[in-house]
C-alpha cells in the first residue's frame, strides 16, 4: 500500500530497541545482564501477539513462534537460556571495548535509525545503573553515532522522514514540521 502511494521505507522508518548492560568489566556487566531474564513474559503475561508484533516488528520465524505459544503449540520464546540470548544478541552486555563491535553488527544487519537501549533490569543497584548510563553517554553512544555517519543512518530528523505522504511536499511545509526545525536552529 505505502508503495501504491508512492512511498519506499528505509532506515528513517526503522527503530531497534536493545537491551545492553554496559560496566567497567565484563563479569560486572554480565552479573547485571543476567537481571533481563527475571521478568521473561511471566506475570505481565503476553499480549495477543498480533497486537504486540505486528507483521514488521519481528521476523517472521520469531511471530509465528509467539503465536504458537499464545495458542498453547510450543514453549515459551523469551525463555531461551541466558547464554543463547547473549550469543544471538537479545541482550548485548560487556565493557565498552567488548559491546562496540556487536552494536557495529546490529546496525550493519537491521540498519534503523533510531536506537533505543533498555540499560537496566530487575535488581540492577542504583551504582551499577548510574555507571552503565554514565559509559553509555560518554563513550557506546558517541561510537554508535560514529558508526551510523559511516553507515549513512540518519535519524528521522536528519532526513526529514515524513509523517505521511500527505506532508511530503517539502521540507517544512507542514506548520508543525516549520516550528520543530525552526526550534532547532
Amino acid at each position: 500500500m505505502a508503495a501504491e502511494a508512492g512511498y519506499t521505507g528505509g532506515p528513517a522508518n526503522r527503530g531497534y530497541l536493545q537491551r545492553c548492560h554496559v560496566a567497567e568489566t565484563e563479569e560486572k556487566a554480565l552479573a547485571n545482564a543476567r537481571q533481563f531474564m527475571w521478568m521473561q513474559g511471566e506475570f505481565t503475561g503476553l499480549a495477543h501477539p498480533v497486537w504486540s508484533s505486528p507483521s514488521g516488528y519481528f521476523s517472521p520465524s520469531n511471530r509465528r513462534a509467539f503465536v504458537e505459544f499464545a495458542v498453547g503449540r510450543r514453549s515459551n520464546p523469551r525463555a531461551a537460556a541466558f547464554e543463547d540470548q547473549l550469543r544471538d544478541q537479545q541482550i548485548i552486555a560487556g565493557t565498552p571495548k567488548t559491546v562496540l563491535p556487536k552494536f557495529r553488527r546490529l546496525l550493519e544487519e537491521t540498519r534503523p535509525s533510531i536506537v533505543g537501549l533498555w540499560a537496566a533490569d530487575g535488581f540492577v543497584s542504583d551504582a551499577d545503573t548510574r555507571t552503565c548510563i554514565r559509559l553509555l553517554g560518554q563513550e557506546v553512544l558517541p561510537a554508535i553515532r560514529e558508526m551510523g555517519k559511516e553507515l549513512g543512518l540518519a535519524s528521522p530528523f536528519e532526513a526529514n522522514a515524513p509523517v505521511s505522504i500527505r506532508y511530503d511536499e517539502g521540507p517544512g511545509t507542514e506548520p508543525a514540521v516549520a516550528e520543530a526545525q525552526a526550534a532547532l536552529r
